[in-house]
């Protein structure tokens, strides 16, 4: 028993077992009635074990909650995780604050020098977002408020897009920076039903 006075399955065994000895000992003593008292204590057998059945599918839905609630609680700190490293890391490079400054105010990035290789780093951090948010790794709603605008200026940039046509181009390859466009329509695609919203 708990020590808020209820029931464990062991207690119902107990208490069952001591009935079918009970029961058996009468049996014995009152022959003539042997056949009801045995029926008697299948009965209380049975009921045992639905009793303890019962009890047992009662601890593991409890077990399974605990572990799911643990579970969701742990995918929330891990997504805060990812977050907080791709913001830091994203906004602390230096090239990339310079990318976003000239994309922002419609400034060529060639001629402020902005190469291929800092296009690529730039672009690579929405290709790893878009890649674990599909993984379930981190959540879309996150990366929309965190990164949203800078991905769909990213999108739109016209440097930015003759870069990645060229690369898919010269490497005969049209999945390079597909997560990216993935990840900037679902923006563009957000966007206009935020923006629906508050039009409503």
């Amino acid at each position: 028993m708990t020590s808020e006075g209820k029931l464990e399955g062991k207690d119902v065994v107990a208490i069952a077992a001591v009935v079918v000895i009970v029961l058996l000992g009468l049996a014995i003593g009152f022959k003539c009635h042997a056949g009801e008292i045995i029926n008697a204590g299948i009965f209380v057998g049975t009921v045992t074990l639905a009793a303890v059945a019962y009890f047992q599918l009662d601890a593991l839905a409890k077990q399974i909650k605990v572990n799911t609630e643990q579970l969701v609680m742990n995918s929330k700190q891990s997504n805060a995780d990812f977050l907080l490293t791709f913001n830091r890391e994203f906004f602390n490079d230096q090239k990339n604050q310079k990318i976003i400054r000239l994309i922002e105010d419609g400034e060529s990035l060639a001629k402020n020098g902005i190469d291929d290789y800092a296009m690529d780093d730039y672009l690579g951090y929405f290709e790893l977002m878009s890649f674990f948010e599909k993984r379930s790794v981190i959540d879309f709603n996150s990366i929309y408020e965190m990164f949203g605008h800078y991905i769909t200026c990213a999108k739109k940039c016209e440097e930015i897009s003759d870069y990645i046509v060229g690369l898919r181009k010269d490497r005969e390859d049209n999945t390079y920076y597909e997560h990216f466009y993935s990840l900037a329509k679902r923006v563009d695609e957000e966007d206009k039903v935020r923006n629906g919203q508050y039009k409503g």
